[in-house]
């Protein structure tokens, strides 16, 4: 059965960086900038939000030009849409919670707005996710976005991290947790 399952998630990474990859490569041939970056394959199990818009509610914003990072949502510019309290076993980082939500698939989510940069939030989970059971603790970059991604029994986590681009100094940190 563990094998079964390091087996998915191994193939589910592989799907992710493959079009993190290619999306990297259709926003660099599109941009009319000068240097070049030199992308380092990431993955997560569900770095990008399966949460859809509802009619007068809050919407996703995506991030102009920001290939880099994976199709998260701009949280420090959205609309709070705070439904549901931060689980026990997530260390709560001293932030701006502005997304907590459970999705239709049974997924948790949760979005802050942090004045930190990207490596000082990784770090912070690092060290704090085994206080709260969570191993298999891998995490991944791409470009200026952060990636992590752990397990806890039955439940998947998966963090990604990326500078704001609309609020210079801030970051967008969403987690999400599924599977428990």
């Amino acid at each position: 059965m563990r094998a079964q399952w390091d087996r998915r998630i191994y193939r589910g990474l592989i799907r992710v960086a493959l079009a993190l990859g290619m999306g990297a490569a259709l926003v660099a041939c599109g941009s009319p900038s000068t240097t070049t970056s030199q992308a380092t394959p990431t993955a997560t199990a569900a770095s990008v939000s399966s949460a859809t818009p509802t009619a007068g509610g809050p919407t996703a914003t995506p991030l102009p030009g920001s290939g880099n990072l994976a199709g998260v949502t701009d949280i420090c510019t959205s609309k709070p849409n705070l439904t549901q309290a931060l689980r026990p076993e997530l260390p709560a980082y001293n932030a701006n919670l502005r997304l907590a939500t459970q999705t239709t698939g049974g997924a948790y989510e949760y979005g802050y707005c942090v004045t930190a940069d990207v490596d000082t939030i990784l770090k912070f989970y690092t060290t704090q996710l085994p206080g709260k059971g969570w191993t298999n603790i891998q995490t991944f970059i791409n470009n200026a976005t952060r990636n992590l991604i752990a397990t806890r029994g039955a439940e998947q986590l998966t963090i990604t991290i990326s500078p704001d681009v609309v609020q210079a100094g801030n970051a967008d940190l969403l987690i999400i947790v599924s599977g428990g």
